[in-house]
């Protein structure tokens, strides 16, 4: 049986697409790789501002104080080899503020490591200057053994001998031996930790 002519029509279904992904995708990836991309940013910010806080304690003479920074001191070589990469991923990513502080501490990397890789040249002693032989030795202020450094001393002969980490330990130690007797000028600042220092020499 027809429909009579002024009925109204039911509705055409519709046909509904799901958004369909790149082959050889699953859903939801672009939201995985947004959030590896946040977190490698995040990683790159801990980076940067870290080894930045470490370069400005190094200019604020933190290690002249702080045992960490001791230890920074030290390996300055390495500690601060994370700024390139970050330095790397910033300018690729455009992310021009992590760059700018990234490039800062590679600056200041390169301004501490470079000239130990081209020692400058010898200097030539006018003629008739007088020879001086000159010998430093670092004791570790808690070395029960400082006194086995005589036979070094002694054999090299020293005309100024600098000391660094002289503690009552390590100062008690050499003078027991008494290599340091030959030594009429000196200035013996022993500290019970690593910072006390002593220079001793033949001449005044």
């Amino acid at each position: 049986m027809l429909p009579p002519p002024d009925a109204p029509c039911p509705p055409e279904p519709r046909a509904h697409s799901e958004p369909s992904s790149p082959p050889g995708t699953r859903p939801g990836r672009p939201g995985r790789l947004r959030t590896a991309r946040r977190a490698t940013l995040a990683l790159g910010w801990a980076l940067g501002g870290g080894l930045a806080l470490l370069v400005l304690g190094r200019l604020a003479h933190l290690d002249d104080h702080l045992w960490f920074y001791i230890g920074v001191d030290a390996y300055t070589p390495v500690v601060f080899l994370p700024a390139y990469p970050v330095l790397a991923a910033a300018l690729a990513r455009r992310r021009w503020a992590l760059g700018a502080l990234a490039a800062a501490v590679v600056a200041a990397h390169v301004a501490w490591v470079a000239p130990g890789l081209w020692p400058g040249s010898p200097v030539r002693a006018p003629a008739g200057a007088t020879r001086l032989r000159l010998m430093t030795a670092n004791l570790e202020y808690n070395n029960p053994t400082a006194g086995a450094l005589a036979g070094q001393i002694r054999a090299a002969s020293p005309d100024l001998l600098l000391l660094e980490e002289l503690s009552p330990l390590t100062l008690s130690g050499l003078q027991h031996t008494g290599v340091l007797a030959g030594y009429r000028y000196r200035m013996l600042l022993p500290e019970p930790g690593a910072f006390g220092a002593g220079v001793l020499s033949r001449f005044p």
